[in-house]
């Protein structure tokens, strides 16, 4: 069994969001997304080598904490924020987002042991103790000490837990479960080489057995790793129902991006445009969410910073381009409500994990695809796997209606590729549709995905109709 005080606690008591997905799925632009309400073509935050000036001096000082704070919360922060946070050319530790009362900002990318972390603008290194320095239960443990700080008080706190990321490691009493469990045998899994879908895709193989290993045991990991986040649900519910706050308190558990593993022969990873990378799990319990709600409504990331500001009484800043899900949780969904959705990604720009191939062109013996030029091989703690290119940079519109459930991409490369699947009959998106599809529906795509490019704000939501030229 899986996170069973997860689902005893937030699912069992709250609501269940069947259909939430991700605006960019990958760590940086997603975290931008989701502390700020607003898709990545208006944050500008556009890979994993993000969290620098340009986004400290516009998007930041507008974050969800900032109109908190400014509306008399106290606000916490601890975790991972952004990737390139705490280095030195972005201010160091001492730079802290504006809003944040207290601060807890893991410095850098995923680590669970030996990090640094800005305890309120000053340096705090940790080793490698389980008791004292095991990252998942720090964070927990800082955010419940807070909590009794403020109990009577309003207050709002982030978690930004690392697990599930590489290098996914798991605290010592749960080394031995889910030992020799294996990644989901999907209809796609180590389908590769796919000559119909982009050039990433094309050019990967299928995993060795080698590869399948490692996959495996990344699944594995992932699945221990994440054990210590169950317990850090629990315990700070329990801590929410010791203080007599328990159904006072709002609680939204979800994540910055799905994964797949093996899935069209890559290994493990995300950023990719199908529904095993931009699906994510949404579960909120709280004031006038009946347990055991099961919503289909279509929801998206750039969605939470706006109904956290709902749960405060903070009206919707004009500038997210998201929307408060709060009423559809109360049972009172607006009469209108979006069935289209964007995804965006512009391909990488640095070096994710530190260990990947400075030069593209450099062979990685343990990485299928890598001999290939162009092709990205991300890390983990079994090896490598293929998971980018410099050319995967696409816009998608994804639609989820009584009449259609599609996702339309088109990539921004020297052959301004697209693909297209009808979920209802390729639910793995076995097979491009494109060219086995309507013409004229296929231009109402890319229109609408037009439309969606150039949306900011309130416009957003449901972008207004366009008169947009075909070419």
């Amino acid at each position: 069994a899986c996170l069973n005080k997860t689902r005893s606690l937030l699912i069992d008591q709250g609501a269940y969001f069947t259909n939430a997905f991700v605006a960019t799925p990958i760590c940086c632009p997603s975290r931008a997304t989701i502390q700020t309400g607003r898709y990545m073509h208006n944050t500008k935050v556009y890979d994993n080598g993000c969290g620098g000036t340009e986004w400290q001096e516009g998007p930041e000082k507008l974050n969800v904490a900032h109109f908190a704070n400014s509306n008399g919360y106290k606000t916490f922060y601890a975790g991972k924020y952004l990737n390139n946070y705490g280095t030195k050319p972005v201010g160091g530790v001492e730079h802290i987002p504006p809003g944040w009362t207290r601060w807890f900002g893991l410095v850098g990318n995923s680590k669970y042991y030996d990090y640094d972390v800005s305890n309120n603008g000053t340096l705090e290194h940790h080793g490698s103790n389980y008791a004292t320095d095991y990252f998942t239960d720090y964070i927990k443990n800082k955010s419940i000490s807070f909590i009794k700080e403020t109990a009577g008080e309003p207050f709002f706190v982030m978690l930004g837990s690392p697990a599930p990321h590489v290098p996914n490691i798991f605290a010592p009493q749960y080394a031995n479960k889910y030992l020799g469990i294996k990644a989901p045998r999907t209809p796609s899994w180590n389908k590769a080489p796919n000559p119909d879908k982009h050039w990433l895709l094309r050019e990967v193989g299928p995993m060795d057995e080698a590869q399948i290993k490692n996959s495996d045991l990344t699944y594995a990991d992932r699945w221990r790793a994440l054990q210590s986040v169950d317990d850090m649900v629990a315990e700070i519910v329990h801590t929410l129902e010791e203080l007599g706050i328990l159904d006072d308190t709002y609680i939204i558990y979800s994540s910055d991006h799905g994964f797949h593993l093996g899935e069209f022969g890559m290994g493990f990873d995300k950023r990719q445009l199908y529904e095993t990378d931009i699906r994510v799990p949404l579960l909120a319990r709280g004031p006038g969410i009946k347990p055991g709600m099961k919503i289909d409504n279509m929801v998206v990331s750039v969605d939470w910073a706006p109904t956290i500001l709902d749960m405060m009484g903070i009206a919707k800043p004009d500038i997210m381009d998201g929307r408060s899900w709060l009423p559809v949780a109360h049972g009172n969904a607006p009469s209108v409500w979006r069935d289209e959705i964007m995804v965006e990604y512009n391909g990488p720009q640095v070096d994710e994990y530190g260990i990947l191939p400075a030069d593209p062109n450099r062979a990685t013996p343990s990485c299928p695809g890598a001999l290939l030029p162009g092709v990205m091989c991300c890390g983990g703690e079994h090896g490598e796997a293929p998971c980018d290119a410099k050319n995967n940079t696409y816009a998608c519109v994804r639609k989820l209606s009584p009449s259609e459930n599609s996702i339309y991409c088109k990539f921004n490369d020297d052959q301004e590729f697209v693909e297209y699947y009808d979920i209802n009959k390729d639910p793995w998106a076995l097979q491009n549709a494109v060219n086995t599809s309507s013409p004229a529906h296929m231009e109402e795509r890319f229109k609408r995905l037009k439309e969606f490019f150039d949306c900011s704000g309130n416009d957003c939501f449901i972008p207004p109709a366009q008169s947009v030229k075909i070419n």
